[in-house]
């Protein structure tokens, strides 16, 4: 591997699979969320800061990629499960309206 090939790693970065992986913005942004998104808070609070955290997400990565890690989150925060049946349909809704930067609530900041 010649001079202009070559690699650099830091900390912040290691290799799994085969891939590079980086500590990137939208990492550090779903590490930010996934605190603010503990069962001790009503799930109504917690789809609505779910949905603010894509809203500013959304320029952070491809849209596939931010839609599947997302999701992600959803599952391990246990927002799925909490839902109850269709948790899925309305994560589903929640991450489509994020990404276009709408808002599907009622009342709140309009994007």
């Amino acid at each position: 591997m010649s001079k202009a090939q070559s690699i650099h790693l830091d900390e912040s970065d290691h290799v799994t699979d085969g891939r590079l992986a980086t500590n990137d913005l939208l990492t550090q942004m779903i590490e930010r969320l996934r605190p603010l998104l503990g069962r001790d808070v009503p799930v109504k609070q917690r789809i609505v800061t779910f949905w603010s955290f894509i809203v500013e997400s959304r320029h952070l990565a491809a849209s596939d990629v931010v839609v599947s890690d997302f999701l992600v989150l959803a599952r391990e925060a246990g927002l799925l499960d909490d839902l109850g049946l269709g948790g899925a349909e309305q994560i589903d809704h929640v991450i489509a309206w994020g990404l276009r930067g709408f808002n599907p609530f009622e009342t709140g900041p309009l994007q």
